[in-house]
């Protein structure tokens, strides 16, 4: 990432007023480690401003997050209340590939200045600003953009409380430092907010390991559902609205459930899905070593990473996935 954007970026922090943070649909581990990371840092180092963070339902396990409670709200609260007040001097989107993924674009659009800060290899740059990073997550990228503040190229070191925030962003993204995606750059960034006090086998344990009762029985709902394809090599299942209903499940109680088909002996993609509505499904999509599962994910009107993407499909479940069987046999 070039020098100047980053200070650019900052430059943008400093003659705002109002910021707001927002992530994309649906937001991860990543996604709210990064919001609240940067939240943190600003309202530390520029206490004058008022700082919003916009974030629609996640997992309860997140809320160990210092001051993330503040902005736990229905999603149609937090919308009214923006409609009702007036625009950000600056909306600062993270994590979210394009603005169709963004939970509160109206707001994000309203703005009178935007940036994204991003690691999707598929942004689509559709801020004002745009730093797109090939970092392991939006969380390390954030820690980057911080330290990139400094011209004399100093460590600024965080608060606890931001460390945290960010390295939960980072143990997400990363499969607690298993993906492929993790450097060795993300490990120095990981040790240098491991520093700030952070404890790293709570934060692992209770945010990323650790399921409630729930959690499990739907996570094995859908193994009992799962299905071979390809001679092995992929499996697939779902996840649907009688489920929900069965086990008294939300969408936030389905995380990991792709990344447990993933590690499948003898498996190299993995198709996760889950109904959104009568006819239109979410599907998350994993990889091992071969195929791109990004530009898959792209050709139905998502995105994400090489081994890690997601798409949304109108239709019944059985159509969405022989669309996205086809074009994974191509790779294979």
């Amino acid at each position: 990432m070039e020098k100047s954007k980053i200070v650019s970026f900052w430059k943008e922090i400093e003659q705002a007023k109002r910021i707001a943070i927002g992530g994309h649909i649906r937001p991860d581990g990543d996604c709210v480690g990064s919001c609240m990371g940067l939240y943190h840092y600003i309202r530390e180092q520029f206490p004058e401003k008022q700082v919003q963070v916009y974030l629609g339902e996640f997992p309860d396990s997140f809320r160990l997050l210092e001051g993330v409670e503040q902005f736990i709200k229905p999603v149609k609260q937090q919308m009214e209340e923006a409609e009702e007040g007036q625009a950000w001097d600056l909306f600062v989107a993270l994590d979210s590939s394009n603005l169709e993924r963004l939970e509160f674009a109206p707001v994000f659009q309203k703005a009178v200045r935007t940036v994204c800060i991003d690691h999707h290899i598929t942004n689509e740059g559709y801020a004002m600003m745009n730093l797109v990073f090939t970092s392991s997550s939006t969380a390390e990228a954030i820690y980057d953009v911080i330290q990139g503040r400094n011209e004399k190229g100093e460590e600024r070191p965080v608060s606890k409380a931001a460390a945290e925030a960010l390295y939960m962003g980072i143990v997400h993204d990363t499969g607690v430092f298993k993906h492929s995606c993790t450097t060795r750059h993300t490990m120095e960034v990981a040790g240098a907010l491991m520093e700030r006090g952070v404890d790293t086998s709570r934060m692992i344990d209770d945010t990323f390991y650790r399921k409630s009762y729930v959690q499990n029985q739907i996570l094995g709902q859908a193994l009992l559902n799962s299905v071979l394809w390809e001679q092995g090599s992929v499996i697939s299942t779902a996840v649907f609205a009688t489920d929900f209903e069965k086990y008294h499940a939300g969408k936030t109680d389905l995380d990991g459930i792709v990344d447990q088909l993933r590690i499948t002996r003898g498996v190299e993609v993995a198709v996760f899905a889950y109904e959104t509505e009568e006819d239109s499904f979410k599907f998350s999509m994993r990889s091992n070593s071969k195929v791109d599962v990004s530009t898959i994910a792209m050709q139905f009107g998502g995105g994400g990473h090489v081994r890690a993407a997601g798409c949304t499909i109108s239709g019944t479940y059985e159509k969405g996935l022989q669309q996205l069987l086809e074009e994974i046999r191509k790779q294979l």
